[in-house]
């Protein structure tokens, strides 16, 4: 008996583009779904950065107001705020702080607890814009100068900022004419390094306010007042 041995058969044409093809599909698939992936995980990058220094600078900004410093006397304590109006927020705000921190970090060189705090949004060296943070001692000569000022949060693009004086908000406030006002709400928006994605945070910031002392003569004859008389 013989055997005869069965030559393998080569694939057709037809057959090698069929294999091609579905290789192809299968990459493109594989290619769309990659980018996919790669794009949403940049934006949810971009998401994060911008919510989080947007959060950063309105924690930061909301420690400083609430440790403003109170004083009947409007000598030692500052809040105002410069309205720089227009369509995009670029509001100023300056507060007399107060702090056990010193200013240059040395303990040789006692700067007091008093501190005047100042927030402007501007662009730093890089040409990048930024919340920029100016830290000085109290009752030099300059009160909107001096001291160290340094791009404490990048990205920072429009910063609002209203007074409450108990019954109405204003845009723009100065507490040496106005007194200290009862509360400062404020909005923060930032953006992402590459100016995609923003993201924006608001705070409320209540100041107590300190009660002005009764007067003697009227807190004895007014119980109203405080008094203990009739």
């Amino acid at each position: 008996m013989q055997y005869q041995s069965r030559q393998p058969r080569a694939f057709t044409i037809i057959e090698l583009l069929v294999g091609l093809a579905v290789a192809a599909v299968v990459l493109g698939a594989a290619s769309l779904s990659l980018s996919r992936m790669i794009s949403s995980r940049n934006v949810a990058i971009a998401r994060h950065t911008a919510f989080s220094r947007a959060e950063a600078a309105a924690t930061r900004l909301a420690l400083d107001i609430t440790a403003a410093a109170r004083s009947a006397d409007l000598t030692f304590s500052k809040v105002a705020v410069t309205d720089a109006g227009g369509p995009i927020g670029r509001d100023e705000l300056l507060v007399l702080m107060t702090s056990r921190r010193p200013l240059r970090g040395t303990d040789s060189s006692p700067e007091g607890h008093l501190f005047e705090v100042q927030y402007r949004i501007t662009s730093t060296p890089s040409g990048t814009e930024a919340l920029w943070r100016r830290v000085d001692t109290a009752f030099d000569d300059f009160v909107d100068g001096g001291g160290i000022a340094s791009p404490e949060f990048r990205g920072v693009t429009t910063l609002s900022i209203q007074v409450y004086d108990g019954t109405n908000w204003f845009d723009s406030w100065d507490s040496d004419s106005e007194g200290l006002p009862h509360a400062v709400r404020f909005t923060i928006t930032a953006q992402d390094d590459e100016g995609r994605t923003t993201a924006t945070s608001r705070r409320v910031v209540a100041i107590d306010r300190v009660p002005v002392p009764p007067d003697t003569e009227d807190a004895a004859t007014n119980p109203s007042t405080g008094g203990t008389g009739a």
